[in-house]
């Protein structure tokens, strides 16, 4: 034989032997399969007469198994079938933190992601295909703590299923019974990129149930939302809100003793049930009953370690935290998140060596005691010790349309671009044990698909498209916004101290005389918005003494040079819609003014119970707030007047601009049924149409806390009738009556993200829209500011929500004309004297120096300065 070259093939003679050993191989491999075969079949014919679980004993029956919802309607739901494949084309994405173009993504008909990456070739014949046009393509956000459904939109008492309020331990009940899946919030969360939510029961028993893992589609049955394959979700709680409510009750909880020995007593009867099924499934005769117990199935789940069953706890405190450890090391089950979690930051380790997730808030804070001690700058920390860090919405607590603004305000307070993002799409599906199936765009994951219009981290990033399993569900046809990239969170601070300071500054500091140079100033003062791009503000004893690009610097100021084109000096900013400084933490009485049992408080002054140098005026002062029009709190009638205030000072003698600044009154559904209160709108209308015929005093002005369009013309009515000015607060139908509201001028200051405020949220507001109406009414021209309207510890946001509403977010108001609704337009509306809300010569020193566009991330206060004092440095970082 020869091979193809010509050359001779040379073979070598097999020998006699190694023929031999090759046929006894043979007869040993034919033998070895033989007797497989033989023992596969007869462990077969065993197991079908008896199945037996060999790690719990060779006696052992085989568990059953844990079918999450092994009774819902619709249990054999047809598989994914997409008509066919398809290529979402030319976008980019974030991996490592790094901005990676000409990315595409190919689904297959079975709405999971075939391939992803950088100019991707389909290995598939049939397809379709879309353009990104440079759109950021990422995976849907997954919400790890929600009550969308069971605490449903409109607020309404027949929509609220978060609580069964009859028992503290209740492992039993489960969400799933209560999904509403037309509740209108679904809608704005999945217009929003979350495709992924945990709704879990409320937090008031120490034990609340099992919470259920959904695909946010709106409009179908709650069969059709539920996560296939998702595991089962335990929720408990612990610390203050179990023992308040039952105390009332004179019941246990009535303390964290209570609820933790609660909590043991059922673990301890969930050991029992299962020593009791284990004695069965391995000693009993097969005509027994297997003991069962509907209250304790899922504790049960929980003590064998299942892997389709989670657990999530509810916890605030270092203490909380630990007594749950111990909890779960003294009856061996694992913890998968501790929720809210805000002091957790102190334990990382303790995280750390029980393996647990931390599903927390940006930068709420304030609300209880347990609350009060919490950190902006948490996420970092605990995403430098190497805990998987979460950030969740605890929906509608805080909406979770704004998820994605959380894990953006976490990046501007020290947290890494890729953790951000992380935070709310790989880690939380981590915590659900979902980290194989979506937060990532990778090859067999479910294909749940954001394309943004921007950069995810931009302040006002919004969906263009969603996909949920490959199926498109929202499509905004949203332009693409080119600023492509955020703001480092390290970047250099741009001020340099020339003379004099030293170091004094990253504290208060007060300074005779002193001076900023080079920066662009918006003094928006009548005679125009804007100084000299390079201008020089001059300070002396309080007071401006020069704002140009030729100011005179005194020898003896302390000046404080931009070093770079991104200082900006803006007036300080006005918050008018809020009771800081009367309250501290909401959940205390001892910590706040309190409020009236009688309807009319024409004489009751906000003045007379301010507190100052409180936790949320020194957030407040340090984002730039440095002046508050501070309502009393409560809902009557006539609520007493608010008082003008900077947000520095020891006591509120030393800080007060105006004593009586507006006369507050409430009109509505909220104060139907308030103590003392006019329990029907007519009635309110009547009393106050009453109240203005009789009073003889001087009224310059009558504020209303207002929401519904309807009660808002009545309020013009009576505002024509007896010559009133008029502002109204929250505002969130005012767009239906806005020719009006010009017609009478009337001001209106909208509070388009408060918590508790959101859109569609109550009955009220259901006929507002996603920004409150905010660019039709400034397109209309009416008088328009921006304002929190609760709660308090929310003030630092101010600016952020003013950029949302602008251009720069996802609005349609001028930079400058947002800027004008939290400084120079608000001090229009209450009439409030010179140098406030603008930089004007010859009036007290009231601004803020940031490094870049104040309304936007991008924008740090770098210096705050009211009168003589003035903070500067990294000290405005830390609150």
């Amino acid at each position: 034989m020869i091979d193809e070259d010509g050359n001779p093939i040379i073979q070598e003679k097999q020998k006699p032997n190694t023929i031999l050993k090759y046929v006894v191989y043979a007869l040993c491999g034919l033998l070895f399969v033989g007797v497989l075969v033989i023992t596969t079949m007869a462990t077969n014919r065993m197991m079908k007469s008896s199945p037996i679980d060999p790690s719990r004993g060779s006696n052992c029956k085989q568990l059953p198994p844990i079918s999450t919802y092994k009774y819902d309607i619709n249990p054999n739901r047809p598989a994914i079938n997409l008509e066919r494949a398809h290529l979402i084309k030319n976008g980019r994405t974030i991996i490592n933190g790094t901005i990676i173009d000409n990315f595409s993504v190919l689904i297959g008909t079975n709405g999971k992601i075939i391939s992803a990456g950088q100019n991707l070739v389909p290995n598939v014949d049939v397809f379709t295909m879309s353009e990104a046009d440079g759109k950021f393509i990422m995976p849907g956000t997954v919400d790890c703590h929600s009550h969308l459904g069971v605490n449903g939109f409109p607020g309404l008492y027949g929509n609220d299923d978060v609580n069964e309020m009859t028992n503290p331990i209740l492992p039993q009940v489960r969400a799933i019974d209560a999904l509403d899946p037309e509740d209108f919030a679904i809608q704005q969360i999945l217009e929003s990129g979350v495709t992924t939510s945990l709704v879990l029961p409320g937090s008031s028993n120490a034990m609340g149930g099992e919470g259920v893992i959904v695909k946010n589609k709106p409009g179908t049955s709650n069969s059709e939302m539920l996560f296939p394959g998702a595991p089962m979700a335990l929720k408990m709680a612990c610390g203050e809100n179990p023992k308040h409510y039952y105390k009332r009750l004179d019941i246990a909880p009535s303390s964290r003793m209570g609820s933790a020995w609660l909590m043991r007593e059922k673990f301890q009867q969930a050991k029992d049930l299962v020593q009791q099924q284990d004695d069965f499934d391995c000693n009993a005769k097969s005509n027994d009953n297997r003991p069962e117990n509907l209250e304790l199935d899922t504790l049960s789940y929980l003590l064998r370690k299942h892997t389709n069953v989670t657990l999530h706890v509810h916890c605030y405190q270092t203490h909380d935290l630990e007594m749950m450890v111990r909890l779960s090391r003294e009856f061996g089950f694992k913890i998968d998140t501790f929720q809210h979690a805000l002091e957790a930051y102190k334990v990382p380790q303790l995280l750390l060596n029980n393996n647990i997730s931390v599903s927390t808030f940006s930068d709420m804070f304030g609300f209880k005691t347990e609350a009060y001690d919490s950190s902006v700058n948490a996420p970092i920390l605990l995403e430098n010790a190497g805990v998987n860090v979460i950030l969740k919405s605890d929906h509608p607590v805080l909406h979770a349309k704004w998820l994605l603004m959380s894990a953006a305000k976490s990046h501007y307070y020290g947290m890494t671009l890729q953790g951000s993002i992380d935070a709310i799409t790989i880690n939380p599906a981590k915590g659900l044990r979902l980290g194989h199936r979506v937060g990532a765009l990778l090859p067999g994951y479910d294909a749940d698909i954001v394309l943004y219009d921007r950069h995810p981290l931009r302040l006002g990033a919004r969906p263009d498209k969603v996909y949920i399993d490959g199926k498109l569900l929202v499509d905004n046809k949203l332009p693409l916004r080119p600023d492509a990239a955020v703001a480092s969170t390290s970047r250099n601070d741009p001020i340099q101290i020339q003379q004099g300071a030293g170091d004094e500054c990253k504290t208060r500091t007060r300074y005779s005389s002193y001076a900023i140079k080079d920066a662009l100033v918006y003094t928006m003062t009548t005679n125009g918005d804007k100084a000299a791009s390079k201008a020089t503000i001059v300070v002396r004893d309080g007071m401006v003494t020069c704002v140009d690009a030729t100011c005179q610097v005194p020898s003896d100021a302390v000046v404080f040079s931009v070093t770079n084109d991104n200082g900006i000096v803006t007036p300080g900013l006005i918050e008018a819609t809020t009771d800081i400084g009367l309250i501290d933490i909401s959940a205390e009485s001892d910590t706040y003014d309190g409020t009236s049992t009688t309807a009319i408080n024409d004489d009751v002054r906000a003045r007379d119970a301010i507190r100052m140098d409180s936790r949320t005026m020194r957030a407040a002062f340090k984002s730039g707030v440095t002046t508050v029009i501070s309502r009393r709190s409560g809902d009557t009638l006539v609520n007493g007047w608010s008082v003008a205030y900077h947000t520095v000072g020891r006591v509120i003698s030393e800080s007060v601009i105006v004593d009586q600044v507006a006369l507050h009154v409430n009109i509505g559904t909220s104060i139907k049924s308030s103590k003392g209160q006019y329990n029907s709108v007519s009635e309110q209308v009547s009393r106050l149409r009453k109240y203005f015929q009789s009073y003889k005093g001087d009224i310059p002005l009558i504020v209303a806390k207002c929401h519904q369009a309807d009660d808002m013309d009545q309020l013009l009515s009576l505002k024509q009738q007896f010559n009133l000015k008029l502002i109204i607060t929250g505002a969130a139908e005012a767009q239906i009556i806005a020719d009006k509201l010009v017609d009478k001028n009337c001001s209106v200051i909208v509070t388009p993200i408060a918590e508790d405020e959101s859109w569609l949220s109550t009955w009220d507001n259901r006929r507002s829209s996603y920004d409150f109406g905010a660019g039709v009414l400034h397109s209309k021209g009416v008088t328009l500011g921006i304002g929190i309207g609760n709660p308090a510890h929310d003030v630092r946001n101010l600016r952020w929500n003013a950029g949302l509403l602008s251009t720069d977010g996802f609005g349609s108001i001028p930079t400058v004309d947002a800027l004008r609704s939290v400084t120079s337009g608000i001090a229009d509306m209450f009439s409030l004297p010179d140098g406030v809300g603008r930089i004007k010569v010859g009036t007290r020193a009231n601004f803020v120096l940031f490094d870049g566009n104040p309304l936007t991330f991008e924008g740090r206060p770098r210096l705050v300065a009211v009168g003589d004092t003035v903070e500067c440095g990294d000290q405005l970082k830390q609150y």
